[in-house]
């Protein structure tokens, strides 16, 4: 009798600490509403066996919904939730409801973070509807704890699951689509030497570029055509035009509407020189070859999401210089700058 009552005894101790340790590693519940009418009772009874082995972290409790509830609005039905028992413990609240035949509703609210979720399951996407649904609600009440101060331990498994997901989705496909952008540029164009010169060397024109611009990094290949004024020095009139054709690359910088790119490049220019010498029928011209590099800066501002304004300078630097000098005084008349700079403004597309 009495090793009878010892062994009574131990079995007692030993299912007393098995309940304790149960009762620390559940650390809240999930209800799962019964809706009559909304889905049938064979889906919902495969989801909540589904439910509790996809989330084992927690209890999975079912209880009956009230007639009518899935008509109620969202503000009758959270009033309905807050009555529940264990209302504390309760880490969500879960019911399915069929939206038509091939739409299944998910319904995910937790009252304790102040999420209400509702995702959409098509029927076609998986052949096992049911799994496919306590996956889903797996990562919802995961989500729906991810960016709260403080966790309930039964629910940190779940969130960290959640968090790798997220770390380890692909790029946004926004930043493709930013990389295939092309831009067509057409600008009013004004320029002149800087340095080195030596009599008329002011310019206006035309300028079209294209281009290819991501946000981060923009790349441009540019035709300008340009002509000069007439102007006078004592005895020769000097006319100036021509044509220049170059590339450029740099950063781009987006804020808002705004947009600011510093960018380099170089470019071929090709000018005609013409003299007309005073009192003398005669005209003679002139084409160089000018290699030069160009530093510039732009600033664009987005007028629609299509058109934008932008006003540019530039300075360049030519490789190769040309000097034309009168033969009977050996004066110089014309020499071309060592350092020019150009404005330029007009419209993107």
């Amino acid at each position: 009798m009495k090793v009878k009552l010892n062994i009574f005894l131990t079995l007692c101790v030993i299912l007393s600490f098995m309940g304790t340790a149960s009762a620390k590693k559940i650390d809240g519940q999930v209800v799962v509403l019964l809706i009559e009418d909304a889905t049938s009772r064979q889906t919902q009874q495969r989801f909540i066996e589904e439910l509790m082995l996809t989330i084992d972290e927690v209890k999975i409790v079912t209880l009956a919904a009230p007639a009518g509830f899935a008509a109620l609005s969202l503000t009758e039905q959270l009033k309905y939730l807050e009555t529940l028992q264990d209302y504390d413990s309760t880490l969500a609240v879960i019911w399915l409801r069929t939206a038509s035949a091939r739409l299944t509703l998910l319904n995910l609210v937790s009252l304790n973070t102040g999420k209400a979720i509702v995702k959409i399951i098509k029927r076609e996407e998986s052949s096992d509807i049911e799994a496919s649904l306590a996956m889903t609600a797996r990562r919802l009440l995961g989500e729906a704890y991810l960016f709260e101060m403080s966790t309930p331990k039964a629910m940190n498994t779940i969130v960290s699951s959640v968090k790798k997901t997220i770390d380890n989705l692909p790029e946004k496909s926004s930043d493709k689509v930013r990389e295939s952008q092309l831009r067509i540029s057409s600008m009013f164009v004004i320029g002149g030497g800087i340095y080195g010169h030596k009599g008329p060397s002011l310019i206006f024109g035309g300028q079209i570029s294209l281009g290819i611009n991501n946000d981060v990094f923009a790349t441009d290949v540019f035709f300008t055509g340009f002509e000069g004024p007439l102007q006078r020095d004592n005895e020769v009139a000097v006319s100036l035009s021509g044509f220049e054709a170059g590339l450029s690359a740099g950063p781009v910088w987006k804020k808002k509407r705004l947009l600011f790119s510093p960018t380099i490049g170089g470019s071929l220019k090709i000018q005609r020189s013409t003299f007309h010498i005073k009192n003398q029928t005669k005209i003679e011209s002139y084409r160089r070859l000018h290699p030069r590099a160009v530093l510039q800066i732009s600033l664009g501002l987005a007028l629609t999401q299509k058109v934008g304004l932008v006003l540019s300078g530039s300075m360049g630097l030519l490789g190769m210089r040309n000097r034309y000098v009168r033969k009977s005084t050996k004066d110089e008349i014309l020499v071309s700058p060592f350092i020019d700079w150009t404005m330029s403004t007009g419209l993107f597309f």
